[in-house]
């Protein structure tokens, strides 16, 4: 049961910012620059590895509204944007996505797992600090969603799931790996 109330028909994250249009504003704007820019790689790249780490999250909502705008920015089939997701080391990606999803796995489970080698990797593969920053920025809002839904509830996690939000805990506050 949700301890706030949200506007009927808004599932996942939107509820949550319908109910504070203050934060939305911030929020929306700062996924904006860096979902939708070509910097470094691609908007259907860049989708994909959120979509990625939403599945790493357990976060069906989020997992799947960055899937559907992947599948669209990247004008391939269902099948390409869910293999990169369900599995990005076998999947068509390039060796470039391959090395930043890795590290996006990395980081999801702990910043403190990001090891010289998976930089390197993802280096030779063409990434640039500006791609491997983006890596660790899309973890971390999906952290910082997850605490804006945490602390909008009386009821922790369970509350948050009946939202629909995201309830994966992150173990550390502390910046993660970075190029």
């Amino acid at each position: 049961m949700a301890y706030i109330s949200v506007q009927e028909g808004l599932h996942g994250i939107r509820g949550l910012l319908a109910f504070r249009p203050e934060t939305a504003k911030g929020i929306g704007l700062l996924t904006q620059e860096l979902l939708q820019t070509d910097t470094g790689i691609s908007k259907g790249e860049r989708e994909i590895i959120a979509a990625y780490v939403s599945t790493l999250n357990n976060c069906f909502y989020c997992a799947t509204s960055h899937a559907a705008i992947a599948k669209y920015h990247c004008n391939e089939d269902e099948a390409f944007v869910q293999k990169a997701i369900n599995d990005p080391q076998n999947s068509d990606l390039s060796p470039k996505m391959k090395a930043l999803m890795e590290i996006a796995k990395q980081v999801q489970q702990h910043g403190q797992n990001v090891k010289q080698h998976h930089i390197d990797t993802a280096r030779s593969a063409g990434a640039t600090a500006c791609a491997g920053a983006l890596v660790t920025i899309i973890r971390w809002m999906g952290d910082l969603l997850r605490m804006c839904v945490l602390s909008t509830t009386d009821g922790g996690p369970a509350a948050a799931l009946a939202l629909g939000a995201c309830t994966r805990t992150c173990s550390t506050t502390a910046p993660c790996g970075s190029f």
